[in-house]
């Protein structure tokens, strides 16, 4: 699968010989991300061809890929809604648990002021 330019849907502007296709997100992707998301595509695709999807089809599926049967089904749904693309099944960061937002990398927690008996 090949990432598509970003651009304006097809209308040429400026002369500009160059196809132009609407952005789908790859843009911002790395191309480990991309390679991984290309990965899991070869395998969720067909998949997500078939009306139901067995769970030992899904084990499966798992197991090739390193992810559990669970994390297969959330696949299958995102490739699904998404169309078929491939760039849906790249992995997400994760939003930091139950009501609360993951803290930034750079983010460090000062204790010095609290006394060690607090503890």
């Amino acid at each position: 699968m090949k990432r598509l330019a970003s651009g304006d849907g097809g209308a040429n502007r400026g002369g500009d010989n160059a196809r132009r296709v609407p952005e789908r997100g790859t843009h911002g992707l790395s191309d480990a991300l991309w390679t991984v998301a290309q990965r899991r595509a070869a395998v969720v695709g067909p998949l997500a061809a078939q009306d139901t999807v067995s769970a030992a089809a899904a084990r499966d599926a798992g197991q090739a890929l390193g992810l559990s049967e669970r994390t297969i089904y959330i696949l299958l749904r995102r490739w699904r809604q998404s169309g078929g693309l491939a760039v849906s099944l790249a992995p997400q960061a994760s939003p930091g648990g139950r009501s609360k937002g993951r803290r930034d990398a750079g983010t460090v927690f000062d204790l010095e002021p609290y006394p060690a008996e607090r503890w």
